[in-house]
């Protein structure tokens, strides 16, 4: 009975803090790191950085190696290190050394994958309580 009580004293301060039960952690290899998509220093980066991220991905691709060839081992750690400027940027710095050994250009992309599908169900969970109504 105890345990019943103290289990709902801290669900209750989870929520009274605005916790609630949206995931704030973002995980790879063993490593967590907080994220939020609506904090306003991650809202205010996400989406530039991750269109720059993009977007020198394509160039590096399309002056760099050419399209439709094999990159080699020099050309995955150019881009692994522009995927690495992206999740320091987002995760803090030194995040990257945390997650990976190496330079594994597939988990990158892997780990931008999960990092990008967290964020969008974050702002949908919002989305969606919001339209509730603050006091629903």
């Amino acid at each position: 009975k105890v345990h019943l009580i103290r289990k709902q004293r801290l669900s209750h301060q989870k929520h009274r803090k605005g916790e609630g039960s949206m995931n704030k952690t973002f995980q790879w290899n063993g490593e967590k790191f907080y994220f939020s998509a609506l904090e306003a220093e991650t809202t205010r980066k996400f989406i530039p950085e991750a269109t720059k991220t993009a977007k020198a991905l394509e160039d590096y691709e399309k002056d760099v190696v050419g399209v439709g060839n094999l990159l080699s081992a020099d050309d995955i750690i150019a881009e692994c290190k522009i995927i690495d400027a992206f999740l320091d940027t987002i995760l803090g710095e030194g995040a990257v050394e945390k997650m990976f050994k190496g330079y594994d250009l597939g988990e990158r992309v892997a780990a931008t994958q999960k990092l990008t599908r967290l964020n969008n169900a974050q702002v949908k969970e919002y989305g969606e309580a919001a339209s509730k109504g603050l006091f629903a």
